[in-house]
Order: structure tokens, then sequence, then C-alpha cells
């Protein structure tokens, strides 16, 4: 088999679009129409990465800390209760920015 490249050239199409080689998107598990989570690091570079299920990665969670099994409506409970979470922490990170951002311009 040959080895799967570790880098790619391409350029960004005009509608912002960028082509990433097949064999790349067999190796994470991709199909078209799948979502990927993109990131980006201090340096500036981009990684890919396949979105996972949320209650796929619940259940490895759950296994590697050898808790007891939960229903499907305690799981989608928790993961609600995350993403509430989360979404109070945007907001206040947000805030934050925006106060941080007023006060240099003062």
């Amino acid at each position: 088999m040959t080895p799967l490249p570790r880098r790619h050239v391409t350029r960004i199409g005009k509608r912002n679009q960028v082509t990433i080689p097949a064999a790349m998107l067999r190796k994470l598990g991709l199909a078209p129409g799948e979502q990927v989570e993109i990131t980006v690091d201090e340096d500036g570079r981009l990684a890919v990465a396949k979105v996972e299920d949320p209650f796929e990665r619940l259940r490895r969670l759950r296994e590697s800390l050898a808790l007891p099994a939960t229903s499907n409506d305690q799981l989608v409970e928790i993961v609600h209760e995350a993403r509430r979470e989360h979404a109070v922490a945007a907001a206040r990170k947000y805030q934050r920015t925006i106060s941080e951002h007023d006060e240099r311009r003062r």
C-alpha cells in the first residue's frame, strides 16, 4: 500500500472552498456531506478533524472512567447540559472580549 502523503498544496477556490485529496479523506474516515471541525493554532496552522458523534464520545468517556451504563434519556440530558454550559462560557468570553476591546479604544 502506498503511504499517505502528510502534506498537500492546494488553492482556495472562488467560493472559499479547498479540495482535500481523496486519500486523506479516506484516512480520516470522511465522506462527502460529513461535518468537519477546522481549528487554527497559535502559529496560524489549520487542522481538520472529523466531527464526532457526542453520544459515541460520551460512551467512550464513560467506559474509560468505568462509569455505570446510563439510559439514552440520561445521555441526552448530559449532552444538553454540557451544551448549555458551553454556551454560557462562550457568551462570557465574548462579553469579556468586547469589554476589553472597548477599554482599549478609550
